[in-house]
This record gives C-alpha cells, structure tokens and sequence, in this order.
C-alpha cells in the first residue's frame, strides 16, 4: 500500500473544526406556518450575518432563519478559515474586474475585516480570531516575479508586505519546496464553525428563530408575501434573503449564475514538539502558494496543519450530493503534496478529510 493510502487510513470523514467540540442541541425543525418580516434560507455565515444585521438596524423587525441541516455543517464549516480583507478575491483580480471602483473596495474590505473583529470582541464570541495575515509562496520560478507584482500591488493600496528570498522564506517556514515568498499583513485566520455558532448565538440573542433540519422545498408569492414551504412547515414573509450559496437554490433560475467547486481538505494528526520545531512556522500566519490550482494550509490551535485546495472538482449537472465528499482521488493527490512540501513530517497521519463546495462564478467571486 503506498504511504498516502496508509497515512489516510485512519482519517475520519468530518472536518477537523468539529474535533472535540460539543455539539449544541440541534434547533427544532419547521413544523407550523410562520409569518415574519424578513425570513433567512441558509443558517451559514451568510445567513445568519444577515438576520444580525437586518436586527441591528431595526430590532423590532421579526426574522426567522431556515437551515436545511444543521447550523454549521456546510460550507461555512468546511472551509479553512481564512480571513481576507479583500472583497474581490485579490487585488490583481480586482483591477482587472473593477478597476475604477477598486481604492473604494479596498477601503470597503479593510472597514468589514475591523468590524468582523470589533463585533467577536463585543459578543465575547471566541473563534480563536488572528489578525496574522499570510505568506504567498513561490515554488515554481516564474511565480517570483509574480510575487514582485503582488508586492506593488499591495503597496499601491497601502497593504504592507514584504518580499522574501528563497533562504527567508525557508528559513521563515522550512520546506525544499519554496523558492521565495511574499508576507503580507493583511488578514488573518479563525475558527469557521466558532464563528459559525457564535453568531447563531448574537441573533437568536436579539429574536431571530433559527429552524434547523428543515429545507426549503418550494418558493412563492401569495399576495405581497413570499412563501417559504418547507416538508413539514411554511414561512410566509414579507421579505426573503436567498444564502444558500453554492447549494442549490430555491429559485431554479439562480442556478445559472454559479458552479458549485467541490475543493478537498486534510488535516494531519496533532503535531509534537519536535515536529514542530522541525518546520519552524513560528509566526503561525497562514500559507498558500502561487499556482493557479493553489494550496491553501494553516495550523490550528491543537498545533495539527490544515493542508486543502489545488484538485478542485465539477461534476456534471452542478452534482452537489454528499456522496461526492470522500473522492479518493482528490485526497490521495493533496497527502503526497504534504508529505513532498514536508518531508520531515512524513511520520505524520491524516486525522481528518473531507470536501466542501465553493460557489464559484463567472467573475471568481
């Protein structure tokens, strides 16, 4: 058996953010006919992002949320928890999409970032949120001259960052791999599915009625409201927010706006002493690299490495079953690019792999 398989032996099918967490008691499901002011389709970071905000700006307003699983379980708990300060999925994206209107979403994407950390501050919320921005690293040689480009990109913006040569870059994280970096201080990492159940808790506080288990089957109009069918319930609104993202939607015409990406992830078993001395990373900031099929990879408080991205994976007919989570495949690939990036660490299993998916579109955002 090849060391990837043996490694992924024993790696249980669930993101590692759920690994020693206490599941809160699953919300009741829909099981009457509800009227609201605004309801919410999707209980992720989105969603429940909006009941908060809709609630903030008028706290007499009635608003019901309505997950289709459980608070938590889709893509706002499988991602690697990064946060970015940028609205256009980089800067070089940006211009070349928005180019007249990128000072102004630069200055929006910095003003959403503070105020993510001054709301978790306010709320007590601990999603173990670090503002220690990230290193983008170069393992192939063209891509230094990219990260030149990035660096004026940031510096034009007032981003600081700072280019690093193939002995800083090593010396800063140690792997054969990388060629050069480039450190940018912008942005940093969380906790997902902390964040996820914190601001489950901020809305349910200010009134939002959160219905776990319950999908919504069906949209309408009756009159002036919107109608919300669920298996065994309604919600009859006079406002509807659609957050579902890259699930697939209750309105069918949305989904010609999105591709749902399945991307895959691993997590290795908690790291030793040793071992981690063995790969330095002292700053704990998070990593990706430069290629456009990327990986992204953290550490996490229990000191294992999150290690997903580059195989990201279309299945016809915008296929989002969850049978499609465990592709052997995918995580095969991302075990041996681990063990290549981190040679020393070849010792180490996979505790954890899943997938998730992205809802990605035309204009990568």
């Amino acid at each position: 058996m090849r060391h990837e398989q043996l490694a992924l032996t024993d790696a249980s099918p669930v993101p590692v953010w759920w690994d020693g967490r206490d599941h809160p008691a699953p919300g009741e499901a829909l099981t009457e006919v509800v009227a609201c002011d605004l309801a919410v389709v999707g209980g992720g970071l989105t969603g429940l992002w909006v009941a908060i905000e809709a609630l903030r700006r008028n706290p007499t307003r009635s608003v019901v949320v309505i997950e289709g699983a459980r608070v938590g379980s889709g893509a706002s708990g499988r991602n690697g928890g990064f946060v970015s300060t940028s609205l256009t999925h980089g800067l070089a994206h940006g211009l070349q999409t928005w180019p007249d209107e990128m000072d102004r979403l630069v200055e929006m994407g910095e003003v959403n970032a503070k105020e993510i950390g001054d709301f978790l501050d306010t709320e007590g919320i601990d999603a173990d949120l670090r503002w220690c921005g990230k290193t983008v690293i170069a393992t192939r040689p063209h891509e230094q001259a990219w990260l030149r480009d990035l660096h004026s990109l940031h510096s034009r913006f007032g981003q600081q960052s700072h280019l690093l040569s193939q002995d800083e870059m090593r010396a800063e994280v140690h792997s054969p791999q990388f060629l050069g970096g480039l450190r940018i201080k912008t942005g940093g990492l969380v906790d997902p599915v902390a964040l996820t159940l914190g601001l489950r808790g901020a809305a349910t506080k200010r009134g939002a009625l959160v219905f776990e288990d319950s999908p919504v089957t069906a949209i309408s109009t009756e009159g002036s409201s919107v109608l919300l069918t669920t298996p065994d319930g309604k919600v009859r609104a006079q406002h509807a927010v659609l957050a579902t993202n890259a699930f697939r939607p209750p309105l069918r015409r949305l989904q010609n706006y999105m591709l749902p990406i399945w991307d895959h992830v691993l997590a290795t078993e908690p790291l030793t002493a040793g071992q981690l001395e063995s790969i330095g990373w002292d700053e704990n900031q998070g990593l990706t690299d430069s290629g456009n099929q990327f990986h992204y990879f953290r550490r996490t408080v229990d000191h294992r490495i999150l290690w997903g991205g580059y195989d990201a994976v279309y299945y016809f007919g915008n296929n989002r079953g969850a049978h499609l989570e465990q592709r052997e495949a995918s995580h095969l690939i991302l075990a041996k690019q681990f063990y290549e990036t981190f040679p020393q660490l070849r010792d180490v299993k996979m505790s954890h792999r899943w997938a998730g998916i992205i809802d990605t579109t035309s204009r990568f955002t």
